[in-house]
């Protein structure tokens, strides 16, 4: 039976003008702690460099660098802008390298997900898969490679890392000038671009899965289906369940316990079903 709880959801207006024909979905997926299991333990590995970072190149205390990376991911959705932000760190290239000097290890701790694997590429011709996230691409490359998918299945223009999302390339050697980050609004904005190559329209389907419930308030807003993964969350085994939304909520919001979930979503569902 389907685990996954429909949050929110607002039916349409029936009074419609005849709209275009539905673009073929967008399936969007952030990577650390949703696509692999947070028992991995390595959000947590890069928290603690993120910490040793402030304690040997800024020369902080343990406690004012973690403070200080706290803030900023809870602020602007990465830690490194409370280095910049409130120490002035500049080596950013060497800040991002450190943090993730660990990708090869990966392999030993991440699983190869052979369901989710199967899942993705089942979706065939049916939905286009992105990866969206706040770390590097390199990051997300490690990590793809580490559950067992391929660039084939996730080309490199497929993953809007960091610098994508700042707008700069890989090589920039200095902080962004502006935090265009999940969960700020122009991070999707910037992504609606880069995924549809134009605007966003009424017609084009985008779902987005994380497991930040932080990062799903502007998507949603922005007309994204959205979807929290929360390994913690009751959720029922009987189905989609409705629940009343918010007025300020256009569009579905669901949750589901584990990524392999996404299969059961009706917008999926829908998408492989269809002729």
């Amino acid at each position: 039976k389907a685990t996954v709880s429909v949050l929110y959801w607002r039916k349409e207006k029936q009074t419609k003008k005849i709209e275009k024909m539905p673009t073929r979905l967008k399936v969007v997926f952030d990577v650390d702690n949703c696509m692999y299991k947070r028992s991995a333990g390595i959000a947590v590995q890069m928290g603690e460099n993120i910490n040793q970072w402030g304690v040997q190149e800024l020369g902080l205390d343990y406690e004012v660098a973690k403070e200080s990376g706290l803030w900023g991911y809870s602020t602007y959705g990465l830690a490194v802008s409370g280095y910049v932000i409130r120490h002035g760190l500049q080596d950013m290239q060497g800040y991002l390298e450190y943090v993730h000097f660990n990708e090869m290890r990966h392999k030993e701790k991440i699983e190869v997900n052979k369901v989710l694997v199967e899942a993705i590429r089942g979706l065939g011709d049916k939905a286009d898969v992105y990866i969206l996230t706040n770390g590097t691409k390199k990051h997300a490359r490690a990590c793809l490679e580490a559950l067992g998918l391929t660039e084939t299945d996730f080309p490199d223009e497929n993953i809007i890392a960091c610098h994508e999302q700042w707008g700069l390339p890989v090589t920039h050697p200095t902080p962004p000038p502006v935090w265009n980050n999940k969960p700020c609004r122009s991070a999707y904005e910037t992504a609606e671009k880069i995924i549809l190559g134009r605007p966003k329209e009424s017609s084009d389907r985008i779902l987005f899965i994380d497991d930040s419930y932080n990062n799903l308030t502007a998507p949603n807003e922005l007309g994204w289906c959205t979807v929290w993964l929360c390994e913690s969350l009751e959720i029922p085994s009987d189905g989609p369940r409705y629940i009343d939304a918010p007025s300020d909520r256009p569009n579905a919001m669901y949750a589901i316990n584990d990524i392999v979930d996404f299969m059961q979503l009706p917008e999926i569902v829908n998408a492989v079903s269809c002729c």
